[in-house]
């Protein structure tokens, strides 16, 4: 493959202000590569290491502070289809980081047999620091043939038929063991799910970026020993993919949780032990989650760390399985275009909009097609109930006159004052000292606006808030 270096001294003191790149032809031979974007710029050192484990060489390129107002340059491969492995080596005899390690892989590469060999060094070249782990390319190569180590000790470890496409992990005089694939993995196939426990029997958190998405993949129980996806997981275009069975394992999510777009879905069974994502949620477009238990799978989820998204589910009918969720934990709230959706008043949702968070609530089913109709239909919370105090409001949504109906044990003075919900007063409803008793305050609410309204009541030393909804 290409390898980049910057060339030496021009004169006493200055260095050449261009890049070059030597590929290497397998020969002995090296054709200068003059036309390529790494040979644009200046720059003192190149560093070849895989930065997001995606199983190919990425390239840094260095400066000093005067040259390109001091900027590195990352440059990112975008891969191809040859394979690889990338080896990282542990000394226990020798020291711990392997430094002095030599590693050979022989393979049949390209119709070709061919010998490759790294050694582990402690330095790479001028402002940059050594990398040490091992990466082999290989071509259409599926298996290296033989792999061995020397290691600074003395000991010398041979293994055979390792497999390409894979991260290892030597420890001297002792094995090779495959390391969880760190990211980038695509499921496309059923039997690509069922070989996952075979090729990584060890192998409980995936490290980067999962996606399902398959239209053979009828069910995930390949995956029963993952507890921990570390990055993003996405789910969509499953044609036959009827629940989640096989992520029965997994108790948190790292990044994003996506379900979208699996027509035969019924519901989110498997995910009994799910109790957190670092990013948002979403479920949309999963035309058979129809009934008051599909997303009861959900229920020990705690926290998302991001956006709630619902949409687009024409069947859904409840949002319950989501009552545990943190509303703090909850950046924004998206629910909008499931047709058959009526029970959004679930916990999180409820106390979500209590807080004043953001929220997006449209085309659903009556009783939940706006902020408004999930605002009434959440239970009317009264912040202190105090002993001889009684507050009731009916009824709730109003649209002409409401009534507000308490009680009181002693002499008290009465205050009642309306507000709206950004907590500027509206009118004072009552303002009079009062006997014991029971009483009831009409309301008029024809004049007011659509939304929501609190009613705060003092009476006495007590107080007490209620929430009214109007809707014309």
């Amino acid at each position: 493959f290409p390898f980049p270096f910057p060339s030496s001294w021009t004169g006493d003191t200055s260095a050449t202000p261009y890049n070059v790149i030597y590929l290497n032809e397998g020969n002995a031979q090296f054709t200068n590569i003059l036309d390529h974007p790494l040979t644009l710029e200046d720059s003192h050192t190149a560093q070849l290491f895989d930065q997001d484990n995606d199983g190919d060489l990425d390239v840094l390129l260095t400066r000093y502070s005067w040259s390109f107002g001091g900027y590195n340059n990352l440059f990112v491969n975008e891969g191809n289809n040859n394979s690889w492995i990338v080896l990282t080596c542990e000394g226990t005899i020798s020291n711990r980081s392997a430094i002095g390690a030599r590693v050979q892989a022989k393979a049949f590469v390209n119709g070709a047999h061919t010998t490759q060999t790294r050694e582990i060094t402690p330095i790479n070249g001028h402002l940059t620091w050594a990398n040490f782990r091992v990466h082999f390319g290989l071509g259409d190569a599926e298996v290296i043939d033989t792999l061995i180590i020397r290691w600074p000790s003395g000991i010398v470890d041979t293994y055979f038929d390792v497999k390409s496409n894979r991260f290892y992990k030597a420890i001297e005089n002792l094995n090779l063991a495959f390391l969880c694939p760190s990211g980038g993995i695509s499921f496309t196939t059923q039997e690509q799910i069922d070989n996952f426990p075979i090729d990584n029997p060890d192998c409980v958190e995936i490290a980067g970026n999962v996606v399902i998405s398959g239209s053979n993949i009828t069910n995930l129980d390949g995956l029963l020993q993952i507890e921990v996806f570390g990055g993003n997981l996405e789910i969509y275009g499953n044609d036959v993919l009827p629940n989640l069975s096989g992520l029965n394992s997994v108790s948190s999510i790292g990044g994003d949780f996506k379900v979208l777009n699996n027509p035969v879905l019924v519901d989110f069974s498997g995910l009994g032990l799910l109790n957190s994502t670092g990013g948002s949620f979403q479920i949309t477009n999963n035309a058979e989650l129809d009934n008051m238990n599909s997303l009861s799978g959900l229920s020990p989820l705690a926290s998302i760390a991001g956006n709630l998204w619902i949409s687009q589910n024409p069947n859904l009918s409840s949002l319950s399985g989501l009552d545990g969720i943190d509303a703090g934990s909850i950046d924004s709230l998206f629910i909008h275009e499931n047709e058959s959706l009526t029970t959004c008043h679930v916990a999180s949702i409820c106390n979500f909009l209590d807080l004043g968070g953001y929220a997006d609530i449209y085309d659903n089913a009556s009783g939940c097609n706006s902020q408004i109709e999930v605002d009434a239909a959440c239970p009317v919370k009264i912040n202190e109930i105090i002993t001889g105090t009684h507050f009731e409001i009916y009824p709730n949504p109003a649209s002409g006159v409401a009534h507000l109906r308490y009680s009181i044990s002693d002499i008290r003075y009465s205050i009642f004052e309306l507000y709206s919900i950004w907590g500027i007063k509206v009118k004072t409803l009552l303002h009079e000292e009062q006997q014991p008793g029971e009483y009831e305050l009409s309301i008029d609410v024809s004049d007011l606006p659509d939304g929501i309204y609190f009613i705060r009541m003092q009476s006495g030393d007590t107080q007490a808030t209620g929430k009214l909804v109007v809707i014309h």
